[in-house]
């Protein structure tokens, strides 16, 4: 386990006077581990767990046949294996809590996750242990990213925007949005990216439908084309969107587009640490409305081993900004018969921020052309 996520829930159990920590969500795990178990998400009963205690080394159980991948990748040492059919992982990880001395202790777990079975067999195992619920407290530390986090983040966003860029130069008669869609996935793919987990791709009078996917409509000379390149990388995720229009713009949108760049540039101006999100979204929605351009309560969002993560720039929440949090902003307008959209990747800093999606000019909307 990294230094720097040790201290972070060493600090946070003697806060909130703990004994333990015990982690069990995939995101979770990932984040404390190092490594993505590939079938904690689609086997429920296959746990994978990270036992912290506040003074001995971190454990991991792991089911018996990711065991190998586990020693492997992780970055804890100590790894304890299961079988799936003669054992419960639940179980196993009260039996390790009982050769620490902690059966009786006070410990964090994630009790969101669990589902009641599981619950019940732990409680019934370990009755004097007190079971305080952490699933929003690891929430909050993994709002600031570690050096390596923002490394990962960095390239999962250039390596998106290179392929939404590439992809939205060319076009030919009788391209449909599903031709679109490969030539993303295809790209995406061989630029070393995981997978892509929720592609959108819609042209015309689809590019309202937010998250819509690629159909086999055909996209047509002078149409507008919005893409959402959302994926992962190293297991770290990527969201990046970006329009364009087949040919030549017309000076209508044109100058939708120049209001979005202007509320890009009127977010990266004010992000920085120490500013309250719910502000800079109010700015965003005032300059929209001033324009009256229909619009979502919402700027932007948290990234990291999830797609969605606090803090959200939005009507709803508040939260002070720090240095380390990674952010997509994603100003957009979403008209009945149109809709544009340019999402960007930011790390904050302690006097501004930093633009991760910076390697190609959007300033002007981009056009793609027919190839020869």
């Amino acid at each position: 386990m990294s230094t720097e996520i040790l201290d972070k829930l060493r600090t946070a159990m003697t806060v909130e006077n703990l004994d333990s920590i015990v982690i069990m969500s995939p995101e979770n795990v990932t984040w404390s581990s190092g490594v993505m178990i590939p079938s904690q998400k689609i086997v429920r009963h296959r746990h994978a767990i990270v036992l912290v205690p506040r003074q001995e080394e971190p454990e991991m159980i792991v089911v018996d046949i990711e065991e190998e991948l586990v020693r492997k990748d992780s970055s804890i040492n100590k790894i304890t294996s299961y079988n799936e059919f003669t054992q419960t992982p639940v179980l196993v990880l009260a039996e390790c809590l009982t050769e620490r001395n902690l059966d009786k202790s006070r410990i964090g777990l994630e009790t969101g996750y669990l589902n009641h079975q599981d619950y019940q067999q732990f409680s019934a195992n370990l009755p004097q242990i007190k079971v305080k619920p952490i699933d929003k407290l690891l929430t909050t530390l993994r709002m600031t990213k570690t050096q390596n986090e923002i490394e990962h983040l960095t390239w999962a966003g250039r390596l998106a925007e290179q392929v939404a860029y590439e992809a939205l130069q060319n076009w030919w008669p009788g391209m449909t949005e599903a031709d679109l869609g490969r030539v993303i996935t295809d790209k995406f793919s061989a630029k070393g990216g995981d997978k892509l987990t929720m592609l959108s791709v819609t042209a015309g009078e689809r590019t309202p439908m937010l998250n819509g996917g690629p159909t086999q409509r055909e996209i047509s000379r002078g149409e507008v084309v919005r893409i959402d390149v959302i994926g992962t990388v190293n297991n770290y995720c990527c969201d990046v969107a970006r329009t364009a229009v087949v040919g030549e713009p017309t000076k209508e949108l044109q100058d939708i587009w120049q209001k979005l760049v202007d509320c890009r540039d009127l977010a990266l101006d004010h992000t920085r640490a120490g500013v309250s999100s719910h502000n800079l979204f109010q700015e965003y929605i005032q300059k929209m409305d001033n324009w009256n351009l229909p619009t979502l309560n919402f700027l932007g969002h948290g990234l990291g081993l999830t797609l969605h993560e606090e803090p959200y720039l939005n009507r709803y929440s508040d939260c002070t900004l720090e240095a380390g949090m990674v952010l997509a902003i994603e100003p957009l307008v979403c008209f009945p018969e149109l809709g544009m959209q340019l999402e960007e990747a930011v790390v904050i800093t302690e006097s501004g921020c930093e633009l991760i999606t910076n390697q190609f000019d959007i300033r002007q909307l981009w056009q793609m052309q027919e190839k020869s």
